[in-house]
């Protein structure tokens, strides 16, 4: 179980936080990236996101607000790590064949998990779309 300062946390969103890690390693030498931060929880912002979550209608505009910030997320666990790859690898793929076309549907783009500079993550249990349980949100540095 991992700690941060303000929080422990319960084993799966330490499992998510350690498997989104991995991810990010693999990513970063996969693609010679040298400054790319360890994720850690941040009960902060899990609490503004909570807050948010209570009114579905504020919820949504936060999200479109900042859509860089967040990713939904089919499950917390290897399952849901795995479809968030799969969109990543899909929107490498669009980028390949539409160099000249930079309309990417915005479903495909939920690599930001992936953003060196972030440092923080905080999920909630919400289903916004069929099938995608939770929303993370990942913090700058």
């Amino acid at each position: 179980m991992i700690t941060s300062s303000t929080v422990i946390l319960d084993n799966q969103q330490s499992d998510f936080i350690d498997l989104i890690n991995e991810e990010r390693r693999a990513f970063a030498k996969r693609f010679g990236i040298r400054n790319m931060h360890k994720l850690y929880w941040d009960q902060g912002l899990h609490d503004i996101v909570e807050t948010l979550s209570n009114d579905p209608k504020t919820l949504r505009g936060a999200l479109k607000s900042q859509p860089h910030y967040f990713s939904l997320v089919l499950s917390m666990d290897q399952r849901g790590i795995d479809e968030l790859n799969q969109a990543k690898e899909k929107w490498l793929e669009i980028l390949k064949q539409n160099r000249n076309n930079n309309h990417v549907d915005p479903f495909f783009i939920r690599y930001v998990y992936l953003y060196p500079e972030q440092t923080t993550v905080a999920c909630i249990q919400r289903s916004v779309v069929q099938n995608y349980t939770y929303i993370c949100f990942f913090g700058p540095q």
